[in-house]
């Protein structure tokens, strides 16, 4: 069963990006997908009509088309001085990266595991 979902949903992801990449190449539309995934991270729930559309899976599929070339040439690893403080990953937990940036961040370096 598992392959056989992987394999299908490999052929929607394809037919998706195929459909997208086909009907909007220009600057107009780049711009227009930054303006809807803008608004939608500043109000989700205002958008889940959004969210639940294949419009959304073609954009992200558009954005991932657009990042990845950038994405690639990065680095893989971050070289950090010392001191430095490693926060999990939030996985886009929005509530936790704002607790961190409320309750953790203003307080410093001054904040060590040793004090």
């Amino acid at each position: 069963m598992g392959r056989n979902a992987s394999i299908a949903t490999a052929a929607q992801l394809q037919a998706l990006e195929h459909t997208y990449t086909t009907t909007s190449n220009n600057d107009n539309s780049t711009q227009r997908l930054i303006e809807r995934i803008e608004n939608m991270f500043r109000c989700p729930s205002d958008h889940i009509g959004y969210l639940k559309s294949h419009d959304f899976g073609k954009d992200v599929l558009r954005l991932n088309k657009k990042v990845r070339g950038i994405l690639e040439e990065e680095s893989r690893c971050v070289f950090l001085q010392s001191p430095a403080y490693v926060f999990g990953d939030i996985h886009g937990n929005l509530e936790d990266l704002h607790f961190f940036s409320d309750n953790i961040w203003n307080l410093g370096m001054g904040l060590t595991a040793g004090k």
